[in-house]
Formats: structure tokens, sequence, C-alpha cells
């Protein structure tokens, strides 16, 4: 084993690593990349063919695509000399295995659900404190994840086999379980955008609080009518963007109105608080 730098095109993913298990890079950790440079090292196995060499990763995948997202030519590598190939079998299935335990949400869920329990019986107050402490997890995460676990079966289902984002699961939370399947699975079938699944649910809500012929809207909450003038449209999308949540203005007189963000559960509220530069102790 030796540690050099290894340029990104000798490297080639493991035949073993399916491609459903390819590592997700946000753009936050490519932007940091760029600032600091990689932070971490791919680890390969050398393997010689007709003279050439090249190197099939086995863990850090992730540290090979930002370096080629950023336009790196080389990467720091942990290199294994002389591993065959049922030992590179065994090591990368196993590192997909544990890698899959450590990341599922719904079993992380399940982990913290007994150790609230068993801080219930030792001393109901502050059960929640001391769970979410353990995970290094504020209260209202905490609660979010155990809630993943109050889902319809099926969506805890799709949740823990991947194919439904835990996001979309919380998102689903405040609805009758009948509602939860079915959008779950009409979101998967329509790949349904997170912010799309948002004002599906939001609209839902605003039909169930309607009051007398119409629902009231926050354009006709003030009396204002009024179509916006387009740069106030231009900044509203703008400022949504920025949010990740629905911003709208509300204007009730020449130089008087209101500035909304729309959220339709905590974890939204809690992403909005944060992208603002707040953060709760």
């Amino acid at each position: 084993m030796r540690l050099e730098y290894l340029a990104i095109e000798k490297i080639k993913r493991s035949a073993f690593t399916a491609l459903s298990d390819r590592p997700k890079v946000s753009q936050v950790e490519m932007d940091h990349a760029l600032e600091f440079g990689i932070t971490g090292a791919v680890t390969v196995r050398s393997i010689k063919q007709e003279g050439l060499i090249s190197y099939e990763i086995l863990d850090g995948e992730e540290f090979w695509i930002i370096a080629q997202n950023i336009g790196l030519h080389d990467i720091p590598a942990i290199v294994y000399d002389g591993m065959d190939y049922e030992e590179t079998k065994s090591y990368v299935l196993a590192r997909s295995a544990n890698s899959k335990a450590a990341n599922n949400v719904i079993e992380k869920a399940r982990q913290a659900e007994e150790l609230y329990k068993a801080e219930k019986k030792i001393k109901p107050w502050g059960a929640l404190t001391r769970t979410a402490n353990h995970y290094s997890m504020s209260k209202s995460r905490m609660r979010h994840l155990l809630n993943l676990l109050k889902l319809d079966p099926h969506v805890v289902e799709l949740i823990e086999n991947g194919k439904l984002d835990p996001s979309k699961g919380r998102l689903l939370f405040t609805l009758p379980k009948d509602k939860q399947r079915r959008l779950a699975d009409q979101s998967i079938i329509k790949k349904t955008a997170f912010h799309e699944l948002s004002k599906i649910i939001g609209n839902g809500e605003k039909e169930i609080l309607k009051s007398g012929q119409t629902a009231v809207s926050e354009d006709n909450l003030n009396g204002d009518t009024k179509p916006k003038d387009i740069w106030v449209e231009n900044l509203e999308a703008e400022l949504s963007e920025l949010v990740g949540q629905e911003v709208r203005f509300m204007q009730s007189g020449s130089n008087e109105g209101a500035l909304t963000i729309r959220y339709n559960s905590l974890d939204e509220l809690d992403g909005v608080l944060e992208k603002l530069g707040y953060q709760s102790y």
C-alpha cells in the first residue's frame, strides 16, 4: 500500500459496483473542492495488463467524480498492489454493504427510535433531546427522522429501498396514509421534483382551508387583485430560487406590502432559515 497522485484518466470504476451505487456529489462539495482542493483520497488497486498500468476504484469514488467535475488532472490515491480478483470483489462488496447500511435513513430512524424508547424508560423528560444529542442533531431534525417511521408502510419501504427520497417522505407525513401511498407512487412514476410535490401538497391544503365560496389566496389577502409588474414577478422567481421555497409579494398600497415565504413542513422551514444564515441551538 502506498500514497501517491494518479492521473484521473488512469482510474476506472470497479466492475463490482452497481451503477445505482454511484455517489451523488453536491454543488457545495464541488465549490469547496475548488476553493480548498480535494480533501480526501480515492482508494484503488493497481492492474497491469500488456505492460500498461491502470487503477480500479475500491473506495472514495466521490473524490474521483469531484476531480473530474472541477477539471483536476490528478488526485491523491491510496494504492494497493497485488490485490487479486477475489480479494477485490470481497473488499468492494463489503464496503458497499457497509455504506448502504450507514446511509439508509430508515435503518437510522429505527436505531434512533430504539434509543429514544430506552431513554424514555430511564427518564421521560428530555428523552428526545438526549437522543438528538447522541446523533448530533437538533430536536426538530430528530423528530423529522422518527416521523419517517410513522408514514404508510408502503412509503417507508419505498424510502428504505432508495426509490423515494426521504425529503419527499417528510412532505407526505402531514397527509392521510392513503394519500401518502398514492402520491408517493405517482411521484416515482412521474419523477416529480421536490418543489413540484411541495406545491401539490400545498394546493391540497388550500382546498381544505377553503371558506365560503372561494379560497383565500395570497394575491387577494389584502384586496390586491391587480396583476404584478414584470420586475416583481422576476424578483419573486429569483428569491424563490435563492431560499428554495415559494416567495410572494403582497402589495397593499403604493409603497406598502408584505413579503411571504411559504413552507409546508418544519423541515422546509429549517432549510429556509439555514439559507438565510440563521442557526438555532
